[in-house]
């Protein structure tokens, strides 16, 4: 059965054409998966901030949800643009979001995919 993904457009201070570069490189996708959840609280608590501190960024969510159309089943997806590898790579790794990355391992594991686009 395949159903359409909810759209969920989070502001976004930058916001290149497909294939544009910036500075820091070409625009990316970022795939999210959700593995495991230990503590639902924890994660949707740190699913909220991190919104909060990606979209500050440049970081927009197009899409969370999806439907399987062949072979085994995801996990939950969320799918984000962002000007560059560079600038996610640099929230990711920021003082800012190190304290919450922290709370969101003891709560879920998840497994990223960084896509450039082209």
């Amino acid at each position: 059965m395949v159903s359409a993904a909810r759209i969920d457009a989070v502001p976004v201070c930058c916001i290149f054409d497909k294939g544009a570069t910036s500075v820091n490189g070409p625009e990316v996708l970022v795939v999210v998966e959700v593995l495991e959840v230990r503590d639902q609280a924890a994660f949707d608590a740190y699913r909220a901030e991190a919104r909060q501190q990606s979209s500050a960024r440049g970081g927009m969510t197009l899409a969370r949800e999806s439907a399987t159309f062949e072979g085994d089943a995801f996990g939950d997806l969320m799918v984000q643009r962002w000007p560059s590898e560079a600038i996610f790579r640099s929230w990711q790794e920021s003082d800012e979001y190190r304290p919450l990355l922290e709370r969101r391992r003891k709560a879920a594991d998840l497994r990223l995919a960084v896509l450039p686009l082209s």
